[in-house]
């Protein structure tokens, strides 16, 4: 009866093993935005299904570090933990403006919170969002340099696309300034980019001319290509193997030659 039962499990665990060793690991396709370049690169693609579309490098960082099965078609060397394995040649072209009133006074939280998304700590919450900085030697950044002057508290106005660098940004800032107040409005496009008062207007898209305005932009410029995580077994990829994976004929990294 030991011996059977002793067989029993041997043979229980021999297929655990085997299934186990027959898993694959789906692809995970991911997509900066709706990105035109890869139209361009395969102009009759229909795309899978299944592919994510994300608007932001932060959450993209985030996804590479607890899921090693994306393959992502984005800007090259800006994600950590991730590399190239194919880089198409096209330039990525994506602009972020900040804008706020030219007349604005001194002395205000408005303006303060203006000097701080040009400062260090500002810098770097662009930067790993994938822009590229446009201010060459940004500000130092000192706690005491942004206390609370303005009772009203700051108005921010952005577009969807421009909301998670705009929480972002508050969130890092109210750490400094406990007593901050912000007043965050969501609008659709197209946007009044005019800012209002101590307003300062976050939008997504090219540089415009803003009379009485001023503006900061910032630009990414990065080559893009695709990516996979530093855990995976590839090196490279050839152009109709990616074609497969987006069409979705190709859905486990195991099938790949």
């Amino acid at each position: 009866m030991k011996k059977r039962i002793l067989a029993l499990i041997l043979v229980l665990i021999c297929v655990f093993t085997v299934s186990s060793c027959r898993k694959k690991t789906p692809i995970r396709v991911v997509v900066y935005d709706t990105n035109d370049n890869l139209l361009e690169l395969f102009p009759d693609l229909k795309i899978r299904k299944d592919a994510e579309a994300i608007d932001t490098y932060y959450y993209l960082e985030r996804m590479f570090s607890k899921d090693t099965s994306i393959l992502a078609y984005i800007s090259v060397d800006r994600i950590k933990g991730a590399r190239e394995i194919y880089r198409t040649g096209e330039d990525d072209h994506r602009y972020f403006q900040i804008i706020r009133n030219a007349d604005l006074p001194a002395g205000t939280m408005t303006g303060d919170f203006f000097l701080f998304v040009c400062g260090t700590k500002g810098q770097e919450i662009l930067k790993s969002n994938g822009y590229s900085q446009i201010i060459e030697k940004p500000v130092g950044f000192c706690a005491s340099c942004y206390k609370p002057s303005d009772p009203e508290g700051v108005t921010i106005r952005t577009d969807e696309k421009s909301l998670h660098l705009v929480e972002q940004m508050v969130k890092v800032y109210s750490g400094y300034n406990k007593e901050a107040r912000f007043n965050i409005v969501t609008e659709k496009a197209p946007m009044d980019l005019y800012p209002s008062g101590d307003e300062i207007v976050f939008y997504y898209g090219e540089p415009v001319e803003i009379e009485g305005a001023k503006l900061t932009s910032y630009a990414d410029n990065g080559e893009i290509g695709f990516i996979v995580s530093d855990e995976n077994r590839l090196v490279s990829m050839d152009k109709e193997t990616l074609k497969k994976i987006l069409s979705g004929k190709i859905k486990y990294w195991e099938d790949i030659k």
